[in-house]
């Protein structure tokens, strides 16, 4: 995705996104897309039961309930008036959850506090915290092995009943934590420890297909959105009837709606025929040689006439 397009898209998604979000609106975002900590403003948010406020010199202060340390001053003690969040400096917004809270700071980091049980905290553990731990990101290594790294280029938080997510400064979305519903939106029901990607590449299939004439191979055009300089590779599966066949394809992003054609050829004595038939595709996005995103998607499709 091109950068002016990723700011766009940000922008949007922080005047539209409500509920229990850390917020930069009206906050200015800096060529690297950080925010800027001179345009700090008050924030706050409320979660189930308690509720938090950046002040203007960047720290966070929290009050309410405190059962599980979201108030993050070292304690599980309920509080009637506000009191500081331990260790946190350049703030810029805040984000409360059910038990948990996180604060965005100046530089695109987050750090959090509060319950844990699901992973909602991001630090790789299930441990509840009552100060602040930062977000950590790990990245797998191409000779094995990973990198742990703190999350960065965070312009955006958004905190639910167990999960977390955050909007990053080049349009992209990660998530962590509670996964029972698949609020993770990275297709599966699995709890993240640490933030994920969330698919973020368009999918989609051109209905129509396009048969040689002896009916035993066709073109199915796979329509993707990727980010410029990424690699897309997709597995795509024709189905008509007795007839299948199966087919690869691979292209270069664009950053813009392409289409990238994939030869299927039919298995076994049955030829393809004109009329509806369904199309699967299993795509994957790689960026120097490493897996950032995955998508799956499926629809009828008309085998259509070359006459």
């Amino acid at each position: 995705m091109r950068r002016n397009a990723a700011f766009e898209y940000a922008l949007l998604a922080m005047a539209v996104l409500t509920g229990s979000t850390a917020t930069l609106a009206g906050v200015r975002i800096s060529g690297s897309g950080a925010p800027v900590a001179s345009e700090a403003r008050v924030r706050y948010s409320a979660g189930a039961n308690h509720a938090c406020q950046v002040r203007r010199d960047g720290s966070v202060a929290c009050w309410g309930g405190n059962l599980s340390g979201q108030l993050g001053n070292g304690s599980t003690t309920n509080q009637s008036v506000p009191v500081t969040v331990s260790g946190v400096t350049g703030a810029v917004a805040v984000a409360a959850g059910l038990g948990h809270t996180c604060a965005l700071l100046v530089g695109g980091a987050a750090r959090c506090w509060g319950g844990n049980a699901s992973g909602q905290l991001g630090d790789g553990t299930t441990t509840q915290r009552v100060t602040p731990v930062q977000v950590m990101v790990r990245t797998p290594l191409p000779f094995g092995g990973f990198l742990d790294s703190p999350l960065s280029n965070v312009v955006q938080l958004a905190a639910g009943y167990d999960h977390t997510c955050a909007l990053i400064a080049d349009g992209g979305v990660r998530c962590w934590g509670g996964n029972t519903f698949g609020q993770l939106g990275n297709g599966t029901r699995n709890d993240a420890l640490r933030p994920i990607v969330v698919p973020s590449f368009t999918l989609n299939i051109d209905p129509s297909v396009s048969p040689k004439a002896n009916g035993r191979v066709t073109t199915v055009n796979i329509l993707a959105v990727c980010d410029d300089g990424r690699q897309l590779h997709v597995d795509v599966v024709l189905t008509q009837g007795p007839a299948s066949g199966k087919g690869v394809g691979q292209g270069q992003c664009t950053g813009r709606l392409e289409s990238y054609p994939v030869t299927v050829a039919a298995h076994g004595p049955d030829r393809f025929l004109y009329g509806p038939a369904r199309v699967e595709a299993q795509a994957i996005i790689r960026e120097q040689g490493a897996i950032v995103d995955e998508q799956q998607w499926a629809r009828n499709v008309e085998i259509e006439s070359t006459l």
